[in-house]
């Protein structure tokens, strides 16, 4: 067996080498790559956040509060996480060398029947656990939505060799992204967290999960025709991805009170208390961000000035909710208690992503309103992208490698 410890420090590498490439990527602007090695850095760099950083440590967590200790001990999930790491480091090595080729198709083949695997394993072992557990339903949705937006990675291939990169192409990539970061991420991190705290939370806040749930998971499948508005389809698309986003926010009227109960009735250091309200501010905002997104206007600008609104909303999502989410997940599984050093180190990682989101989507308003960039953008965008990388490797030593123990 591989410790929870373990696996999550070896997720938190792979977050290591995400945040490097996109140093990487901001170093771009002041000694330029040729265009094709910029856009492989781009898909490694993105590949191995989300299925190295994002999904390893996700189904580790899964492992952990959904299987009983038998079960965990299984040799499958032990060689199947073995697989995910090999995946990950072929994707981390040959996306940037090569893009979309053969090396790099394979890993991710491999990678995704692999998931296939775990996930048919993990619903037959999950059934006979904690069905009374709202976290189960939160779970199991991830999954049926890992496995629908897995239908866009095999057919985008032949999308690509027989006609190319048109919008069809396009749209089976956005249909991968919604039904990953909104559909599995958003329900197995809610169900994770919301399984730890179950026992503590009130039976009344308890059904506003479950209201929170059922808006959510209505939403999530129709919320896709907000990823499609860039093309050219009816205003029905329009009005539907509203009313899904609409759903979404009312949501939020039932996670909103749900949230603060956990901050104010536990006790939290400052850094965890930080995280909380963080990830529902995040959350938050991205839901209204979803909303803004149905009014064609909005959709023309942010499609024109993507490099700013669509990367910020995509760093909204992955470093201020998933990544922070995932940190507290490991904070208070591992029981962590960090010191100066160690609070100081979040402190700057935070601040970093805080002063990076400002700086991109300040910039996106400021060519919206006034028709031009900021001056020094890319030198404040740069330190901010220092600051976020040394802040992540100082937080790692003192989270994963001083005082470093098996659990």
């Amino acid at each position: 067996m591989i410790s929870l410890k373990s696996k999550l420090h070896i997720s938190f590498l792979f977050f290591l080498i995400s945040a490097f490439y996109g140093l990487l990527l901001r170093i771009n602007f002041f000694l330029p790559f040729d265009n094709i090695i910029h856009n492989w850095l781009t898909q490694g760099h993105s590949h191995v956040a989300f299925l190295g950083w994002g999904f390893l440590a996700t189904t580790a967590f899964m492992n952990h509060y959904f299987l009983s200790e038998n079960q965990q001990n299984k040799k499958v999930y032990y060689v199947l996480f073995i697989l995910f790491v090999i995946t990950n480091l072929g994707m981390f090595i040959s996306f940037p060398l090569e893009g979309y080729k053969f090396f790099s198709i394979t890993f991710l083949t491999i990678f995704g029947l692999a998931s296939y695997v775990y996930f048919y394993h993990f619903l037959k072992d999950i059934n006979q656990n904690l069905s009374h557990k709202i976290g189960v339903k939160f779970i199991k949705w991830a999954i049926y939505y890992y496995l629908i937006s897995s239908i866009a990675i095999w057919a985008i291939g032949p999308i690509l060799v027989t006609i190319g990169k048109t919008s069809l192409y396009y749209n089976g990539v956005y249909f991968y992204l919604h039904f990953l970061y909104n559909g599995f991420f958003v329900f197995a991190l809610f169900g994770i967290f919301l399984n730890y705290f179950q026992d503590k939370i009130p039976q009344e806040l308890l059904k506003k999960a479950d209201k929170f749930f059922i808006l959510t998971n209505i939403a999530c499948i129709p919320a896709f025709a907000l990823s499609i508005l860039w093309s050219d389809v009816s205003i029905v698309f329009n009005f539907i991805g509203f009313i899904a986003a609409l759903l979404q926010v009312i949501s939020l009227f039932y996670l909103t009170p749900l949230m603060l109960n956990i901050i104010t009735k536990n006790k939290f250091d400052n850094v965890k208390i930080t995280i909380l309200y963080i990830i529902n501010i995040a959350y938050t905002l991205k839901v209204f961000a979803q909303l803004a997104s149905a009014f064609p206007a909005i959709i023309q600008k942010t499609i024109a000035l993507k490099s700013y609104f669509i990367i910020g909303y995509l760093h909204l999502f992955t470093l201020l909710f998933m990544s922070l989410l995932l940190i507290l997940l490991i904070q208070i599984s591992l029981k962590s208690r960090l010191n100066f050093g160690g609070k100081l180190a979040f402190y700057i990682f935070l601040l970093s992503v805080l002063l990076s989101e400002l700086l991109l989507f300040s910039q996106g308003f400021y060519i919206w309103i006034f028709e031009d960039i900021i001056p020094n953008f890319n030198w404040y965008n740069l330190l901010a992208n220092v600051l976020l990388f040394s802040g992540l490797c100082f937080y790692y030593l003192y989270q994963f490698v001083l005082n470093y123990d098996d659990i």
